[in-house]
């Protein structure tokens, strides 16, 4: 037998990816015993295991889906041990499985911002004050907010414990600095109320665990119910489940394990969100010409290239992939608690040109070229409808609004690699992160030398002629300015 630490540590699976293949049946449930010391129970698996996982790896990798995997592996065991009565996957059982149609007690979504982005009926019904819909706003659908109006006449208590429970799962994620961010839409007095709470609650230890279970108490009219809560965590947010505690059920536990499935899901079914966001747009200059140039093997190979080492960095400043057309790339960077998105999305900007800047080195030593590589980078903000387009196979993210055109219309400005922002973007900064940055616009003196006068702004239709670039009318009187650098702290 091997514990579940070593399986995971000589295998590399992740925490998350075990519980999912033992959710789909590809392992099997493990025995729980004390670890060596004796001081810890801990979960443990045949010795096949690894043998199994390296299968499950080399079939992934001949690009099976996990479905055909189940399948595939599912039809090897029978067709070798056909006497034997194994643990398959519900679906192989003839067993329904758990989606989200099937909880009928409450169930929503929260992101890192305390934003409800998706609930269920019984959730509306049960704790958020029964409305009609869900408020349009990203700031009226704090989830704290929805609580305190929906438990409007529970007992004091009771509401009280509701809210530091959530609390606490927030807490395991966001520092209480930004928690406290979370709350500046509140009434002065449901904010008092949260921040009370906030004093008594300890401090909160980092929680990775994909999946906790607590028991919590609601309203039973007057009575208190005894409920079983379950929350799993996504880079998304949070799913919680409130199920009465003498219904618990491991088939709720086992559909979480499959995260991938879940959050497909939910994804599908996020609700259309009016938000404030940035809007990323970045152009390779001249990419018709250098499509041109190179064979189609090395130019898939420098897009590819400049797309991964992109990756990274839209990440680390919390960017939202959007569609665009063409080979170009789309980021959206909505508020977070713990960080200005207006902030992200400046730095973001900052990072891709560098990160630009070596990929140029690197193909300019390759290819021997004597012209370079440009990403061209316009930015803009806005308040905007968030919502998902979806096929039977994928889930997009899509923004509605003129905020993409216009950001669109400035990575067509912006040359050489220059990074071209809104007034109105920079004026959701707070005046000591501007103060940090260094921008203005580029002037042409008496004998047409370059003059760049900083900290100043000017209208699209004074930067070009808009004759020649008849696209940029719709943006002709923007207020813009060039960013080049951005001082950390």
């Amino acid at each position: 037998m091997i514990s579940s630490k070593e399986l995971m540590a000589r295998s590399g699976l992740s925490r998350a990816t075990l519980n999912n293949y033992i959710g789909l049946g590809l392992l099997s449930k493990p025995t729980i015993r004390s670890g060596e010391a004796g001081e810890r129970l801990l979960g443990f698996f045949p010795d096949s295991s690894l043998d199994r996982i390296e299968t499950i790896r080399k079939l992934k990798a001949l690009g099976k889906s996990m479905p055909e995997i189940v399948r595939l592996l599912a039809e090897e065991e029978l067709a070798s041990e056909p006497g034997e009565v194994r643990d398959l996957p519900p679906a192989e059982r003839g067993e329904m499985q758990v989606s989200l149609e099937d909880l009928d007690t409450p169930a929503y979504m929260f992101n890192y911002r305390l934003e409800v982005i998706w609930h269920n009926d019984a959730a509306r019904r049960e704790l958020f004050g029964d409305f009609a819909r869900l408020p349009a706003s990203s700031d009226e659908r704090n989830l704290l907010a929805l609580m305190m109006e929906g438990a409007s006449d529970w007992k004091r208590e009771l509401g009280d414990e509701l809210l530091s429970t959530h609390l606490r799962l927030a807490g395991t994620r966001i520092s209480r600095q930004g928690l406290l961010g979370t709350l500046r839409g509140l009434a002065p007095s449901r904010h008092d109320r949260i921040v009370r709470l906030l004093d008594t609650l300890p401090a909160a230890e980092e929680q990775r665990q994909p999946v906790l279970v607590m028991p919590v108490d609601l309203p039973q009219g007057k009575l208190a119910k005894h409920y079983q809560l379950v929350a799993s965590y996504f880079r998304e947010g949070v799913l919680v489940v409130l199920t009465p505690a003498e219904q618990a059920d491991q088939n709720l536990l086992g559909y979480l394990a499959q995260r991938d499935v879940v959050i497909r899901q939910l994804l599908r079914r996020r609700l259309p969100v009016l938000t404030p966001l940035a809007v990323l747009v970045a152009d390779l200059q001249g990419s018709t010409r250098i499509c041109s140039e190179l064979p189609p093997e090395e130019y898939f190979e420098l897009i590819n290239e400049i797309w991964s080492s992109m990756e990274p960095i839209y990440r680390k400043y919390f960017g939202t992939h959007g569609k665009h057309v063409g080979d170009g790339m789309l980021y959206y960077f909505f508020p977070q608690a713990e960080s200005d998105y207006i902030v992200n999305a400046l730095q973001c900007a900052i990072e891709l040109r560098e990160r630009m800047r070596e990929i140029n080195a690197r193909w300019r030593l390759h290819k021997g070229w004597v012209n370079d590589l440009y990403l061209n980078i316009g930015l803009h903000e806005g308040t905007e409808w968030l919502g998902t387009f979806q096929s039977s196979t994928a889930v997009e993210f899509v923004v509605l609004g003129d905020t993409i055109n216009q950001a669109a219309r400035l990575s067509e400005l912006s040359r050489f690699g220059s990074i071209y922002v809104t007034k109105s973007l920079l004026g959701r900064m707070s005046s000591q992160d501007r103060d940090r940055l260094t921008y203005g616009v580029a002037r042409r003196g008496a004998e047409q030398q370059e003059i760049f006068i900083e900290k100043s702004f000017a209208q699209v239709d004074s930067l070009i002629d808009l004759n020649s670039h008849p696209k940029m009318r719709d943006v002709a009187t923007l207020p813009v300015t060039e960013l080049r650098g951005l001082r950390r702290i």
